[in-house]
């Protein structure tokens, strides 16, 4: 697995000599080749997206950052909520109402609690009475006959951290039952994810330092067996890597192996989601009004899709609108919708957007197919659409796209959308195919998915719905 560096739980105070013998984010995952399946298993987009570490540290989130939290399928509630009015403390409460107020949005949501592999401090009230207790000094990795002390850095102001003494049965018997089992015990949690200190504890001398994380993986295997046994998901924040232009076609083949591989999940991350606020803003806004055609559709009511009706479309020429299909004539595997985003209304020449077959939409009676037209997808949404196509290709029905982490404090406007992950694209017709030399396809019931890794394009041309 390719596995990130950056490390969320701080720098050390007190340093250590000798070699880190493989602390990083997902250690305890690799004797086991990677993350376990899922067991919701489910082909659907809307339900197959993750994002870590989200949270607002200045207070819980508002209701608008929840509503875009919970279009997600999953949610992974960071440490660092209401962390600055609770004084760094009752993390356990908070991630609870957290979640109701997720699910009360959107009862399928799934959501995600942090545990460290590591280290622990003083946001978790659970961890905090045993650092202080004096009974349980012993739980922690010893300096000097007490506790190595570090810093969790934090913008919010740092808080000191303990590492756990996974050689003491005690600690580890309360680490599975106490501080994990909290989360597991808990309804509203769906799975816990963990993040580490990322470095070899202080302390531990590097003789002792392979036996210490044998210890440490005993522990860690009890905590996914405990995990699994209450039917919820162990994962981490690291990846299966993430796709760029330049390792397109090698990332895709590595993706394919793991998402055929049913007792793993495949977690895929999307850098091209990351953009700046003013982006995300911009992209979040209206459509303007008339802005973008389409070829002609029909509006109407879908009973099945909760009632959408399809506004007033201004309308092209199924000539003009196919001419710009890179030299297509036939517009017929398509079935469009409404521009969504000011991205794709801006003035421009005409393009199919493969994106829609949103139930409710229709395609107008004289023609089974319609395209939209305006600016063709710049280069950062390309990328979205070429990283949704290449999970689509490969995953399996345990996989998760990873919004990439951003450090601590992160909130959706980090992240740009796509209207691809809100599509049904229903199940898949069989495996992910390279049928030549970078370029790849897979049919689903809904669509068929393809991507150039050559040219970096990517479409998605849908089954026009039976009449």
């Amino acid at each position: 697995r390719a596995v990130m560096v950056l490390c969320l739980a701080a720098e050390l105070t007190e340093g250590s000599s000798h070699a880190e013998p493989g602390w990083h984010v997902g250690w305890g995952f690799e004797s086991w080749g990677g993350f376990p399946p899922i067991p919701w298993r489910t082909w659907s987009l809307n339900k197959s997206a993750v994002v870590y570490f989200i949270g607002n540290a200045s207070g819980m989130d508002n209701p608008t950052e929840l509503a875009s939290e919970a279009r997600l399928g999953y949610v992974g509630i960071g440490w660092q909520l209401n962390n600055i009015p609770s004084n760094h403390s009752h993390l356990e409460v908070y991630e609870i109402e957290e979640a109701r107020r997720l699910k009360a949005i959107r009862p399928d949501v799934r959501v995600s609690v942090l545990r460290n592999s590591q280290v622990g401090t003083t946001f978790w009230d659970g961890v905090r009475t045993k650092m202080y207790d004096p009974t349980t000094q012993d739980f922690w990795v010893q300096c000097g006959g007490k506790p190595c002390v570090g810093q969790w850095v934090s913008p919010a102001g740092n808080t000191p951290k303990y590492w756990f003494n996974f050689s003491n049965p005690r600690l580890v018997d309360w680490w599975v039952h106490e501080y994990i089992g909290q989360a597991v015990n808990e309804s509203l949690f769906d799975g816990v994810y963990f993040d580490c200190s990322c470095g070899a504890p202080p302390g531990v001398p590097s003789a002792d330092a392979g036996q210490f994380q044998a210890d440490a993986q005993v522990a860690f295997d009890r905590g996914l067996a405990l995990i699994k046994g209450g039917g919820k998901w162990a994962s981490a924040w690291n990846s299966d890597g993430g796709l760029t232009q330049a390792d397109c076609a090698s990332t895709v083949r590595s993706w394919m192996v793991i998402g055929a591989n049913s007792s793993l999940t495949l977690q895929a991350l999307a850098p091209a989601f990351k953009t700046s606020r003013g982006e995300r803003q911009h992209e979040a806004q209206a459509a303007p009004e008339g802005g973008c055609g389409t070829c002609a559709v029909t509006r109407g009511v879908d009973a099945e899709s909760g009632g959408i009706v399809v506004p007033p479309i201004p309308t092209a020429s199924e000539a003009e609108c196919c001419a710009a299909c890179h030299n297509i004539t036939t517009c017929e595997a398509f079935v469009m919708g409404p521009c969504t985003t000011p991205v794709n209304c801006r003035e421009g020449e005409p393009y199919c957007f493969l994106v829609s077959k949103v139930r409710g939409y229709r395609p107008s009676p004289n023609r089974a197919s319609g395209c939209v037209r305006g600016k063709a997808p710049a280069a950062e949404e390309m990328a979205r659409n070429n990283t949704v196509a290449a999970f689509l290709i490969s995953r399996g029905e345990s996989a998760m796209l990873e919004f990439p982490v951003a450090g601590a404090y992160e909130d959706m406007g980090m992240y740009a959308s796509s209207p691809l992950l809100s599509l049904d694209f229903g199940t898949p017709q069989g495996p992910g195919e390279e049928t030549s030399l970078g370029v790849f396809t897979r049919k689903w019931t809904a669509a068929t998915v393809s991507l150039d890794c050559n040219s970096y394009t990517s479409s998605f041309a849908f089954t026009p719905p039976t009449p």
